[in-house]
């Protein structure tokens, strides 16, 4: 049976609901609640959000030192660098991977973004850091659009890529095919968070 890793996701995502935003003393208290359960790999914040983030960030870091710890980025070469600055072991490249998004958010074309994604890659390898890439909105993405973010992932060195049902369109039988299709361009760890 293949190893299962659990990279708790609830300091970050857990704050995305409205009017939930985590004091010091509660972020570090699940933290170590979360470690002490046995879960050792955490996505705790965003340090774009502030200086206040980034001293939690910082905080949990100290109390959990053997904690794996990863943070969310956008594709933004300074927010990588603070989180290497912040001694994190992971940090989750963020990239719309549908169409809708791509345009709603960013409006560029792919072909834009995954020259911008290679270099982010390689750029936070450089500072000691591994990488996952986050596929927001990827169960409305197109196959061909996955493919391609995954295999620029692949030859630039991410372990990890997270497929992200944004919305919620899709039943465990649709994501097992979506996932088994993205198996087949990236031979690392493919990641559905919970």
């Amino acid at each position: 049976m293949e190893r299962v890793l659990i990279n708790d996701t609830t300091l970050r995502d857990g704050e995305q609901s409205p009017g939930v935003a985590f004091r010091t003393s509660e972020k570090v208290a699940i933290a170590e609640a979360l470690y002490a359960a046995g879960i050792t790999a955490m996505e705790i914040g965003t340090p774009a959000m502030g200086d206040e983030e980034i001293a939690r960030i910082q905080l949990v870091r100290r109390q959990l030192p053997d904690a794996t710890l990863m943070t969310w980025w956008r594709m933004n070469a300074r927010e990588i660098r603070q989180s290497a600055d912040l001694g994190i072991d992971w940090v989750d490249i963020s990239i719309p991977a549908s169409d809708k998004l791509r345009q709603y958010k960013l409006r560029e074309p792919l072909t834009v973004l995954l020259e911008r994604l290679a270099m982010f890659i390689r750029l936070a390898h450089t500072l000691g850091l591994q990488v996952c890439i986050g596929c927001e909105d990827a169960s409305r993405a197109g196959v061909q659009a996955l493919r391609a973010i995954a295999e620029v992932a692949q030859q630039c060195g991410a372990a990890r890529l997270r497929y992200a049902d944004t919305v919620g369109l899709l039943d465990p039988l649709s994501t097992a095919a979506q996932i088994s299709t993205l198996r087949e361009a990236l031979a690392g760890e493919t990641k559905i968070p919970a």
